[in-house]
């Protein structure tokens, strides 16, 4: 093959996977990734048991969860998650608690969008985005319409109650969302794999307001919270409350500190890999300034 027709064919490439609206196949975006990363789990994880062994959580090889099963006294459940492409298609939950069992089963539907569709109106952490998402089947089942820069989240509940959602949208990532009681989260700001740097959730009655505004620790790889500053005005009264989350060089947290108290934790034990295996927390309010007693955690992980 001559040169010219090698150098036309790259640049056919380039312009096909850089200009493709539908392409949200990136895997430097962070909402690309797998289970593992959400989680901040190290490694080729295969398997991670905790709580003595009653809560088992199991990956696929490509770092995607594969089934979640609890086994106590009181409480059984297992959820199935299945696949295709690397791309949750259901989940599949079994539970019973004491002679009380009960099945669901979760669809999830696709379209190309080209857009990053926030599933959930209020969960806006490590799961938030999901690529070209369009409907949810369960209870509620929930549809995700787009009508040019603007996406419409439906939620129909078992019984008739309907809620929706309004989420305005600048390129591929919202930029305002409108939830039905009001509430107004804008303010976004993205770092260049798509994770939230900044947003703030705006929040009024007719007595007051509120604004909370969430800044998210720089990392090139996991979703962590930096802080959190509210600002609540009554009337002549304001109030400035802040959250503080710090984090060691394995970016475990090590400390959350509010206006009530702090907890801290510790790593007693850490794999070669880099994971925890002994975690120890500890609180303190801030009016006695008493740590309590450790309070410790362990897990136990399996690699392929």
């Amino acid at each position: 093959m001559k040169t010219t027709q090698i150098f036309q064919i790259i640049i056919a490439l380039v312009i096909f996977t850089s200009c493709n609206p539908y392409d949200l196949d990136d895997n430097t975006i962070y909402w690309n990734t797998n289970s593992l990363v959400r989680m901040q789990l190290k490694g080729h994880v295969k398997q991670v048991k905790s709580m003595n062994g009653t809560n088992i959580m199991n990956f696929t090889s490509a770092g995607f969860i594969s089934n979640i099963s609890h086994n106590s006294e009181y409480l059984i459940y297992t959820e199935t998650y299945d696949y295709t492409s690397n791309r949750l298609v259901s989940i599949s939950r079994n539970t019973t608690l004491g002679k009380t069992t009960g099945i669901t089963e979760i669809n999830f539907d696709y379209q190309n969008f080209g857009k990053y569709i926030l599933q959930d109106k209020y969960m806006l952490l490590n799961d938030a985005l999901i690529p070209n998402l369009k409907s949810k089947t369960g209870n509620p089942t929930t549809t995700y319409s787009m009508d040019g820069e603007t996406l419409y989240i439906i939620e129909n509940y078992q019984g008739g109650n309907i809620d929706s959602t309004i989420v305005e949208y600048t390129d591929k990532y919202p930029t305002r969302i409108i939830r039905s009681d009001g509430t107004e989260v804008k303010d976004f700001e993205y770092a260049s794999n798509g994770m939230f740097k900044k947003y703030a959730v705006y929040s009024q009655a007719p007595t007051w307001q509120n604004k909370a505004t969430y800044y998210f620790h720089t990392d090139d790889q996991y979703l962590m919270l930096d802080s959190m500053v509210q600002v609540h005005v009554e009337g002549s009264f304001t109030r400035k409350d802040i959250d503080l989350y710090q984090y060691d060089s394995n970016k475990n947290l090590i400390l959350f500190k509010n206006y009530m108290g702090e907890n801290k934790y510790t790593y007693p034990v850490v794999d070669s890999i880099g994971n925890w295996l002994t975690k120890e927390w500890q609180y303190r309010s801030n009016s006695t300034q008493t740590w309590s007693s450790p309070t410790s955690e362990t897990r136990t992980i399996t690699y392929y």
